[in-house]
């Protein structure tokens, strides 16, 4: 990917996540965009804006250039228990279809894309009438069979597919499924990224025990052989595929160098209604102005710049995970800073 160009008169980021919709049908624990709804009221950037901003981001890149977009892909509302749904289901799948076709006929070349959903049928429920095209990763949260992965593949043909799985969900999975059927949704996943269940920032309650009991529970992998499946060339080692938690990984060398993560830096969270936060947890604080156009988009992007959520003036504005995980360290007589 591109160096970030600071003296470009566009906003320039490595990573920029879309979350576009407050309107998700589920109701996770923890879910930091309800979370954000509920504390904020649910002020909604309108459809035009939402469009010119993707199409900007994906294909036109005239006032942001990203290396890498996430775009969140939110369970459809029904009408059982929300009078409002059909509209909502349709600007949804409006803002959805929008930027799958900028994927499809307008994407740069130098910027990945990527959609985050949490399960397979979600993204079967847009019905979007053909297969993605040029999506680089798909990343789904509750994968709970290989054929849920072949049908992942059939939509979305040539994106590599992640498991975007929380620790505790894993461990969990682990226990009622079986090590080896879990094994089978391994192989034929291109990835795993084992999350870490974070309280909304500057809370306390970031669930380390899940995991590293996750983290535990995988060192079992070391001893499992990697099957070639008849290929000329071996399949990858099942433990190979496991990424850590970013935040994790940030923590870990904040307590040693002192250095924060990228949140604020070059990676950005863009809020339904237009406002931005670097952190993706960030659903305490409110900043800046609900948005009407792009432009005000890239004014958000550039005020969220120039603070640093990760270690603010105030204790309670302060990302949380580094004290608790060096608390957890201590009491545990871990050597996860080493």
């Amino acid at each position: 990917m591109s160096v970030i160009n600071q003296d470009s008169s566009k906003f320039q980021a490595n990573n920029i996540f879309l979350q576009p919709t407050w309107n998700c049908a589920k109701n996770c624990p923890g879910c930091y965009v309800h979370e954000k709804e509920n504390k904020f009221l649910a002020q909604q950037m309108n459809l035009h804006a939402w469009q010119h901003l993707i199409v900007d981001i994906v294909g036109g890149r005239e006032y942001i250039q990203t290396n890498q977009v996430t775009f969140a892909l939110d369970a459809l509302p029904t009408g059982h228990d929300n009078l409002d749904a059909p509209s909502t289901r349709a600007n949804m799948k409006s803002i959805a279809a929008k930027y799958l076709e900028c994927m499809a006929y307008y994407k740069s070349s130098d910027i990945e894309c990527h959609i985050t959903t949490n399960h397979i049928n979600d993204l079967r429920n847009y019905h979007f009438g053909m297969a993605i095209q040029n999506l680089d990763l798909l990343s789904i949260s509750n994968i709970l069979s290989i054929e849920q992965i072949e049908k992942a593949r059939e939509l979305a043909p040539g994106a590599k597919i992640n498991w975007n799985v929380t620790s505790g969900d894993f461990v969990s999975q682990v226990k009622r499924q079986g090590w080896n059927e879990v094994k089978k949704i391994l192989r034929k996943v291109d990835s795993v990224y084992m999350l870490l269940h974070k309280a909304p920032m500057g809370q306390a309650g970031n669930a380390l025990s899940d995991f590293f009991a996750a983290v535990s529970l995988i060192q079992d992998l070391k001893t499992v052989q990697p099957e070639s499946e008849g290929q000329a060339c071996a399949a990858p080692s099942l433990l190979s595929k496991f990424n850590l938690d970013g935040c994790m990984n940030d923590s870990r060398q904040f307590l040693k160098s002192g250095f924060g993560c990228s949140s604020n830096i070059s990676r950005f969270q863009i809020w339904p209604d237009g406002r931005v936060t670097g952190c993706a947890y960030n659903s305490q604080q409110q900043y800046g102005n609900k948005a009407e156009h792009l432009e005000d988009v890239v004014k958000n992007l550039r005020d969220a710049k120039e603070r640093y959520e990760f270690s603010g003036r105030n204790a309670g504005n302060c990302c949380t995970i580094p004290t608790e995980l060096k608390n957890y360290s201590n009491n545990k007589h871990l050597k996860v800073m080493t």
